[in-house]
């Protein structure tokens, strides 16, 4: 099928304006006439009965001879179209389709003039004054032959007594010249060709604007295969069919460039700069060199041992929902999963580890430290779920970033436990699911003298479920750090405890405290949203107003503290009476537009 859309027609100006040139007449009479140009343009369409559709401009020239001396204009009209496909050839990259194309061209050349008009009034009133119409003036005299006066018009009737002639006068258009011609032309659409089409699951390295999400288009199999892996040395993808069949490529797919090579997985796990297939994790952590990318295809993958990775690299799954890394039980009292070295980047993975009630030092992850107060750097885990251990992780790291990630605490410990961090330490956006027997969710707190805390702590956008504490921040070891606690959601849910802790070992080690936005919900009596304990040592105080508690909505029960404490009246904040000596007061709180329900 063909359609014929967007059709123009207008004249082609041109130099020096329209040439003129003599013609003999079969009479023997001489006329001169003008060149005329226009151009004819328009749209092609050709739909094939296999859904695939081409267009294809086009643009015609052609030249005619009118009476169209200089003052007149030429009027290009289409007066009809009509298009049918002649014949179609299949090529590998294309199909050429060849469409003839019928039009009806009008062209006239007309001037504006003014025309005088009698006509009779029945009981005309009195005529005062006579204005005649000036008059006509064409713009040159054309060919007698093609410009002759009109025949005369017919006799008029007598006019009657009750009867008036008057005369009017407007101005029109006047023909001077009008040819009609076919066109008959043929043009050549091309067509693309059908193609598998398949949207992009994962996307690693310097994709060129290509990401998760869009649809790729790429040369036809029948049928399409359900899953290719491509890639071009800076970028990995993992396409998966949309449908068996071949299909037009859609408005808003990709097309594939050239300079990526695609197959069929023979592995599990994909490294994609070096486009080797493994079957498991660790022998592809194994040969990978520094910085590349693995990719790990939906499964599940059991471990016989702990997966440890030990240089720069980015490994990801096609969700963590899919993707299932499982240790053994027999890895009790120990760690899981071990990470040393700088910038690795996990995500979209799930681990399981087993969970040991006997075993105080279990943990599913660690991140060691390199050496005394020397912590791994660039370390970023997302979007993966890390379930189980008697501790969820031990982390000593620097520039640190969990974000998205689900953790799973089972356990009768506390579920990370930060033993150092430096740099920019950003915790956001992640979901901490408690057991009956959880403990705190985020602990920072020396595993020796020598680790260190330095930098800023960002702990935004999370939710906790079932633990004791969300945040018990042990200050000892604390140097120069920011801490932002914001826009979380806090529910204890029947683990008693108080929310945020501050243990005052060295106060002056935070230089800003900011709890903003969060929301939190303790049904537990005689606990806090934020408490000083004093309880375990430390004589340092925050300053007036250090500890911003702002713009938070608190449903904790009252009564708020034990008689060892001592509490706002109008906030669930306070501090342990009794213990160490210390300077602390309520005024050490800035309390600034919160929502607390009583």
């Amino acid at each position: 099928m063909c359609t014929i859309t967007n059709v123009s027609c207008s004249e082609i100006p041109q130099p020096g304006g329209r040439s003129e040139q003599q013609f003999t007449l079969p009479s023997g009479a001489v006329i001169t006439l003008q060149k005329v140009r226009v151009l004819i343009t328009g749209t092609m369409n050709v739909t094939l009965d296999d859904g695939r559709s081409g267009t294809a401009d086009f643009s015609i020239c052609e030249t005619y001879y009118l009476c169209a001396p200089s003052g007149t204009s030429v009027e290009c009209q289409i007066a009809s179209s009509d298009c049918f496909v002649c014949t179609i050839v299949d090529n590998p990259n294309e199909t050429l389709a060849d469409v003839n194309v019928n039009l009806c061209v009008g062209v006239q050349s007309t001037a504006d003039v003014t025309v005088e008009l009698e006509a009779m009034f029945c009981q005309p009133r009195e005529q005062e004054f006579q204005r005649p119409c000036p008059k006509p003036a064409p713009p040159l005299s054309c060919p007698p032959q093609l410009s002759e006066d009109p025949l005369p018009c017919r006799e008029r009737n007598s006019i009657s007594p009750n009867q008036a002639e008057e005369a009017f006068c407007f101005n029109t258009d006047r023909v001077y010249d009008w040819v009609q011609n076919q066109i008959d032309t043929t043009l050549t659409v091309s067509i693309p060709p059908l193609i598998c089409l398949y949207e992009v699951t994962a996307a690693e390295g310097v994709c060129g604007g290509i990401s998760a999400g869009d649809l790729v288009c790429y040369p036809c199999t029948t049928p399409c295969n359900e899953t290719l892996v491509c890639s071009n040395g800076n970028c990995g993808l993992v396409l998966t069919q949309t449908s068996e069949a071949c299909v037009p490529c859609p408005s808003g797919a990709i097309e594939l460039p050239q300079d990526f090579s695609c197959q069929v997985p023979s592995g599990r796990v994909f490294n994609v700069n070096q486009g080797i297939f493994y079957d498991e994790i660790q022998p592809a952590v194994d040969d990978a060199n520094p910085n590349d990318t693995l990719i790990v295809f939906p499964g599940n993958y059991p471990q016989t041992t702990f997966l440890t990775i030990d240089k720069p690299l980015t490994i990801t799954g096609f969700s963590a929902e899919e993707t299932n890394v499982i240790f053994p039980d027999s890895l009790t009292n120990t760690t899981s999963l071990r990470l040393r070295a700088d910038n690795i980047t996990i995500s979209k993975l799930s681990f399981f580890g087993p969970t040991d009630p006997t075993a105080g030092d279990e943990s599913l992850l660690v991140i060691p430290e390199r050496g005394t107060a020397d912590y791994y750097r660039g370390i970023t885990i997302r979007e993966s779920v890390i379930s189980g251990g008697e501790r969820n992780a031990f982390i000593k790291a620097e520039d640190l970033t969990l974000t998205g990630n689900t953790f799973i605490h089972t356990g009768d410990e506390n579920s990370i436990q930060f033993q150092g961090v430096l740099g920019d330490t950003v915790i956001t956006d992640n979901t901490f699911l408690g057991s009956p027997t959880s403990r705190g969710t985020l602990t920072f707190e020396q595993a020796n003298s020598n680790d260190v805390f330095d930098g800023t702590i960002r702990i935004e956008g999370n939710s906790m479920e079932r633990h004791t504490q969300f945040a018990l921040l042990n200050t000892s070891g604390f140097m120069n750090v920011s801490l932002f606690i914001r826009e979380n959601d806090i529910d204890h849910q029947t683990r008693s405890g108080s929310s945020i802790i501050f243990l005052p070992i060295n106060f002056p080690g935070l230089d800003t405290i900011l709890i903003e936005e969060n929301t939190i919900i303790n049904p537990n009596e005689n606990r806090f949203a934020v408490y000083v304990d004093y309880r375990f040592g430390g004589g340092t105080s925050p300053n007036d107003d250090q500890i911003q508690v702002v713009r938070n909505i608190l449903d904790v029960a009252q009564p708020w503290g034990t008689v060892d404490d001592t509490s706002s009246m109008i906030a669930p904040v306070g501090f342990t009476t009794s213990g160490s000596t210390f300077t602390m007061s309520l005024d050490d709180f800035d309390l600034v537009d919160n929502t607390v329900i009583m």
